[in-house]
């Protein structure tokens, strides 16, 4: 997906949280308000195809198969990186084949024909393509006796009208009978990867599935299965049971425990972090990601000489990470140092694109500590945009306000934390002084 031209990167920002929202309704199963989410997208760019794409899924939900499918060509359509044919080039093969009087077999139309007999709309999927453009073995079979058929009809091969039947079961068992279960699952693994090195999450759950109804034990595949579970649906019990797993296959896996780390991070276990990142970089000291889950750890750990110097190895091994950069510029802050902070914050953000709420948050507090009030507003204010829910950037965004003087401003924002964290003590105690400014004021 790319987006159309002339937006801007609030209005690219709040696309991707729209989209965001519509995935999890999606999930949820609740279609019209996917819909509806996916509309407003739509109305800020009409050519980012992923919208298209989440409104022919909420379609789909609801039953409204013909729109559903309008909105996945659309999707097809706006693809920047077109790997299928287009409704073009399909239709240029139609033209051709009619006006040279040469024998067609229409596949697509025939998928769709039995997509339809099957489930009752012509929208093509995981039934009949094993990815976005291969089919099935089912549907090679499909194309296979359509085109003898077609042959049959030139009258350049004679058959029985039964021929079918007789010939079915003898060749669907030597076709199959060939297909390798173990390079079936390793393929089925590394397509995942690929999707999942994409970012497309949900797609790589269906391949790993695959991969494990095989039976073949593979770190790997519990490894992407972890991975997956924790951007997909952060399920961090299923993150843990398949990472117990991948290391019980191969103990020796940097990846394993470094993945490992990310999961203690991600529920509040900083010591066991700290114990897996360890153990990542004494089995791979070249893998920056260890490195920065070390940092990460360390830093919630208030062991800040150890942050530092952990991010600060990650760095040499990628000087371009936007991630390690990033925790740096939180290590910088925690030890005063907010003018390096700041550097390290917006280095990270221009490796980002601009596309990095965290960072955005760091630079806003570092610029705060340097009382440069106004640019920091603006840092947190497109922290907020980005993501409405972020507790760190509707705090650092009050607290800027109240510095600048304007506290009826910041009060909104400190009854969203409210809202979303009841307990919040520094929410309460800004929020307190909001109010008594506000009051004195009048």
């Amino acid at each position: 997906s790319q987006h159309g031209e002339g937006l801007s990167t609030d209005e690219q920002a709040t696309v991707s949280r729209l989209l965001e929202e519509a995935d999890r309704a999606l999930l949820a199963q609740d279609w019209s308000r996917a819909l509806e989410l996916a509309d407003q997208a739509l109305g800020i760019d009409p050519r980012y195809a992923e919208s298209h794409f989440a409104r022919g899924k909420a379609l789909m939900g609801l039953g409204a198969f013909d729109d559903a499918e309008t909105s996945f060509s659309r999707a097809i359509a706006e693809d920047v990186c077109p790997l299928r044919a287009s409704d073009k080039i399909n239709e240029a093969i139609l033209q051709v084949a009619e006006s040279s009087g040469a024998g067609l077999v229409d596949f697509r139309e025939l998928l769709k024909s039995t997509m339809a007999d099957l489930d009752g709309h012509r929208i093509l999927g995981d039934k009949f393509l094993l990815d976005h453009v291969h089919p099935s073995v089912e549907a090679h079979g499909k194309l296979a006796a359509a085109l003898v058929d077609e042959i049959a009809s030139l009258g350049l091969l004679q058959l029985p009208p039964d021929w079918r039947l007789i010939t079915r079961e003898p060749v669907e068992h030597e076709i199959l009978s060939r297909i390798d279960a173990e390079a079936t699952s390793i393929a089925n693994k590394n397509l995942s990867k690929v999707l999942l090195w994409a970012g497309k999450n949900r797609e790589a759950e269906k391949y790993l599935r695959i991969a494990d109804e095989s039976d073949l034990e593979d770190w790997e595949v519990y490894l992407n299965a972890a991975m997956a579970a924790i951007r997909v649906r952060q399920d961090y019990e299923a993150a843990f049971e398949n990472l117990d797993q991948a290391i019980r296959l191969r103990p020796e896996s940097a990846r394993a425990h470094d993945l490992l780390g990310t999961a203690y991070l991600l529920t509040g276990q900083i010591d066991q972090a700290i114990e897996a990142a360890n153990k990542a970089v004494s089995l791979d000291p070249n893998l920056p990601s260890a490195w920065n889950n070390l940092s990460i750890a360390y830093l919630q750990a208030n062991e800040l000489g150890r942050a530092l110097q952990a991010v600060q190895k990650a760095l040499e091994l990628d000087p371009r990470s936007a991630e390690a950069l990033n925790t740096q510029a939180s290590v910088l802050l925690r030890l005063g140092q907010s003018g390096a902070a700041l550097e390290s914050a917006q280095l990270a953000l221009s490796i980002k694109g601009g596309d990095f709420p965290k960072a955005k948050i760091n630079a806003g507090y570092a610029l705060g500590d340097l009382g440069r009030y106004e640019e920091a507003r603006l840092y947190f204010q497109d922290a907020v945009s980005t993501n409405p829910d972020e507790l760190m950037a509707r705090l650092g965004l009050s607290q800027t306000l109240l510095l600048l003087g304007q506290p009826a401003d910041a009060i909104p924002h400190l009854e969203k934390v409210l809202e979303l964290s009841p307990g919040n003590p520094a929410a309460r105690e800004l929020r307190a002084r909001a109010l008594l400014a506000v009051t004195s004021d009048s």
